[in-house]
């Protein structure tokens, strides 16, 4: 299974790619609860705490291009094993404050 999302973002890239690398950028869009270390071969968590679960994903930066490219492999979920192997991209394209960011997930679970 595949996802695959685009948005235009008036902002610039070097804006936007904070958003996607760094603990308070995620906390802005996606988790409070997270570790965040975008350095290529490095792992960050994110935690969903629910109230009877806690939800944990650790994902391997697999490749980072600067204002450019993220991509993480998902390496653990422990509420949803299908995650294990998906890959999260996010592709910036555009130049100064029109930028678009386009976000693709592909599952490693062909169910």
């Amino acid at each position: 299974m595949s996802i695959k999302l685009e948005r235009k973002i008036n902002a610039s890239p070097q804006t936007i790619f904070k958003a996607i690398t760094t603990k308070k950028g995620y906390q802005g869009w996606w988790a409070v609860v997270c570790d965040v270390n975008c350095k290529l071969n490095q792992q960050s968590s994110i935690r969903f705490e629910k109230e009877d679960l806690t939800e944990e994903m650790i994902f391997k930066t697999i490749e980072v291009r600067e204002n450019e490219k993220l991509v993480w492999l998902c390496l653990a979920n422990n509420v949803f094993s299908s995650w294990v192997d998906t890959t999260l991209t996010f592709e910036i394209k555009g130049r100064e404050n029109k930028n678009h960011l386009t976000f693709t997930q592909i599952s490693a679970d062909k169910n």
